[in-house]
């Protein structure tokens, strides 16, 4: 069953905390490890110190390692229950102690990015295993059914972007192509042959499908802050978020059977902030709120839900401690799954990284900015 998911994080946060220069290691096995990602929802975040992180990340190895050791929201993860008491999914910590920057399910595994690397744990469970070292960071991962992919930067050098993939076997003895360069590169989307990312250093987004390179770069205040990308059904779609109060943004798609392509817009009235994109379904989060419309931009409606992931029939996305779901075709949202005790107050995130394979749905908690240690974790659709 094809699923689909989208990123509702800020840009701000990863052009300071996002880079990832990257050099081959063999899987290694771990329990449990912190990292420091994106910002979530809070753009105006000013990121830690190099120095910070790399305390944090020790302090969080070593509870990783102690039996002993407790996070709040993770103690008791088999036991979560709706704020009025009513039943929801049994929630599974896959992997805890983790600040992950993004995650993506596919090939059978939860992958990760961490501070500075490329992780993995079975869907089932298991233990984590490092599939790439990184000299810099990384942030946003995608996979599909072939492969992963991952953006960040060469070295701790913001602006120099780096998109790198490998075959779910695993990324071999040498150093992944990296596709990106000269510029960032943030939000990530995978499918078959094709790769696209945005880059926000130049208002940009990039891509490559098979040996064709696209590039779409800046083409006025609509095309300021590009912060979504999605892949579907031979289509690239993305969305910018303008100027909010003074200039909207756009929604843009493109397809992908040729060797150059005229981008044609399909939203031009809204601040998007992230977009989806299911079979004849396109999904905008933004500032006025979600809408829902068809994959041209017509019948465009305001959608009751948020955006997360779907299979095109169920959205389900993160709202605070709770995983919420709803049907598409009429949406009342309803709590899913519902953590007991995690902290989702000024200065933290709860629930995000929404991701979805037939049986299961996937998300991350964590705080980058106070360095607290979140988790991933997996429940039953």
């Amino acid at each position: 069953m094809d699923t689909t998911r989208s990123h509702l994080v800020r840009m701000t946060f990863v052009l300071l905390l996002g880079t990832s220069g990257c050099s081959p290691a063999a899987p290694v096995s771990a329990s449990g490890a912190l990292a420091v990602g994106d910002a979530g929802d809070r753009s105006d975040a000013a990121p830690p110190s190099d120095s910070v992180l790399d305390a944090a990340l020790d302090s969080a190895l070593d509870a990783a390692s102690d039996p002993d050791s407790s996070t709040p929201g993770t103690s008791n993860p088999d036991s979560s229950v709706a704020p009025d008491g009513g039943p929801t999914a049994t929630a599974t910590v896959l992997v805890p102690n983790v600040m992950p920057s993004d995650i993506a399910v596919g090939g059978g595994f939860v992958y990760y990015t961490l501070l500075r690397g490329v992780w993995r744990v079975p869907v089932g469970g298991g233990s984590a295993e490092q599939m790439f070292a990184t000299a810099g960071r990384t942030t946003y991962i995608a996979a599909d059914d072939a492969r992963f992919a991952w953006s960040g930067s060469v070295a701790d050098v913001a602006l120099d972007g780096a998109v790198r993939s490998c075959p779910h076997a695993g990324c071999g003895p040498g150093v992944p192509t990296n596709l990106g360069g000269g510029q960032t590169a943030q939000w990530i989307a995978v499918s078959g042959a094709a790769i696209f990312w945005t880059s926000s250093s130049d208002n940009a987004v990039r891509g490559v499908n098979g040996p064709t390179r696209y590039t779409f770069r800046y083409g006025g205040l609509q095309d300021a802050s590009p912060n979504g990308v999605a892949i579907d059904d031979g289509e690239v779609f993305w969305s910018t978020g303008g100027l909010a109060g003074s200039r909207a943004g756009t929604v843009k798609r493109c397809s992908l059977s040729g060797s150059s392509c005229t981008p044609v817009v399909i939203s031009d009235s809204l601040n998007p902030t992230s977009v989806l994109v299911h079979g004849d379904k396109v999904f905008v989060s933004s500032r006025q709120g979600v809408f829902r419309m068809g994959r041209d931009g017509s019948g465009a409606t305001q959608f009751a839900g948020g955006v997360g992931a779907t299979d095109g029939v169920t959205m389900y996305w993160g709202q605070g401690a709770d995983v919420m779901r709803c049907a598409i075709a009429s949406c009342t949202p309803t709590v899913h799954v519902h953590i007991d005790g995690l902290a989702t107050g000024v200065g933290t995130y709860g629930v995000r990284g929404i991701n979805l394979d037939t049986t299961s749905v996937y998300w991350m908690t964590g705080d980058a900015l106070t360095v607290k240690p979140g988790a991933v974790w997996r429940a039953p659709r």
